[in-house]
């Protein structure tokens, strides 16, 4: 299965973050949509070489699961009520090997359009993952992201200024207006996370980080946790 292209398609989302909705609510309150099994959340973190070379980094993507299970499993939901639950369980998940197809419906919350959700089902093979663990509500979570190597960083970014001040001599000397807006990011974090009834065959709740800064590093766990948390805010 080719990873590339979803990278690309988080830094094509990235860009556009302000023309779309990141969220979806229905009418299932957070109070009846228990209790909730998480499906072990599916990362996939990029590492840019410092020749500029892009490649899945098997070790990153696995902290970054681990990072988002932990933070998941220790947060209440509701997230800001007293009497909120905790995750159940979280079930393992094999995301490896061609033609997945957990790890195909996973990451296609990547490409999800919220205002589609209200008539959306949920996938046959999720459905029978929750069933056989004996649950009717789950939670699905992919995360996509890069972090770059320092020198590459920093070539990126002297680049970048150079540019700058060439498009900006040459823009004087025409008379012209013309500006150079290359922004070279360190990192990059896009999460989403949706919750599915198997019973009524419907989606309680999906959300992204696409309203949120997403200039973020993927293996920070702090930042992380409190990411997740103000996407579930709305889980109530």
């Amino acid at each position: 299965m080719n990873r590339k292209p979803l990278l690309i398609l988080a830094l094509l989302a990235l860009l556009f973050t302000g023309c779309s909705s990141a969220r979806y609510v229905s009418k299932t309150p957070a109070s009846v949509a228990q209790p909730i099994a998480l499906l072990e959340p599916m990362s996939e973190i990029f590492f840019v070489e410092k020749n500029g070379t892009e490649t899945l980094d098997i070790g990153l993507s696995e902290t970054s699961t681990q990072i988002l299970s932990e933070a998941l499993t220790s947060l209440p939901l509701p997230v800001e009520q007293p009497d909120g639950y905790p995750v159940a369980e979280v079930i393992p998940v094999d995301y490896s090997g061609e033609d997945n197809p957990y790890a195909w419906h996973v990451s296609a919350l990547a490409g999800v359009r919220p205002k589609a959700l209200k008539n959306a089902g949920v996938p046959d093979e999720i459905t029978r993952l929750l069933r056989s663990y004996g649950y009717r509500y789950g939670m699905l979570v992919y995360h996509t992201g890069f972090t770059r190597d320092r020198s590459n960083y920093a070539k990126s970014v002297a680049m970048d200024v150079g540019l700058s001040i060439v498009t900006g001599v040459i823009a004087g000397l025409l008379g012209g207006g013309a500006v150079y807006t290359g922004h070279h990011l360190r990192h990059l974090s896009r999460i989403f996370i949706m919750i599915v009834d198997v019973e009524a065959n419907e989606i309680v709740y999906f959300a992204s980080t696409a309203n949120m800064e997403e200039e973020r590093n993927p293996l920070n766990a702090p930042l992380q946790k409190e990411r997740v948390l103000r996407l579930l805010r709305r889980f109530k």
